[in-house]
């Protein structure tokens, strides 16, 4: 025994430079130059469901963590910026989908 990340007497001693989320005590590195957030918020954020954030970080348009087999980070900052590409096509007319601004017909 003896390595990094092993249980002792029931609880699992971590390197210094590893970080714990919440509760949950696992290891996780997470990078220090990156604002991070849940599927949920980055779907808020994009418009979109939590299944298509997760479907661009599966295809790398976007930096993401998998935190465990439920659970993923993502760069907020990257969603913000994509949302602001996106928005800016919508309003040139170069993509299809409702104007930002335009509100859903009853």
């Amino acid at each position: 025994m003896g390595g990094q990340g092993e249980k002792a007497n029931g609880r699992l001693d971590l390197p210094n430079d590893v970080d714990t989320l919440g509760a949950m005590k696992m290891p996780v590195k997470l990078p220090p130059n990156r604002k991070l957030c849940g599927t949920a918020e980055a779907a808020d954020i994009y418009g979109c469901s939590q299944r298509h954030v997760r479907l661009m970080a599966d295809r790398g348009e976007i930096w993401s963590q998998k935190v465990s087999s439920r659970s993923m980070l993502v760069d907020a900052e990257e969603i913000q910026q994509l949302a602001s590409e996106r928005d800016g096509l919508r309003r040139q007319g170069k993509l299809c989908g409702r104007r930002p601004g335009d509100r859903k017909s009853a």
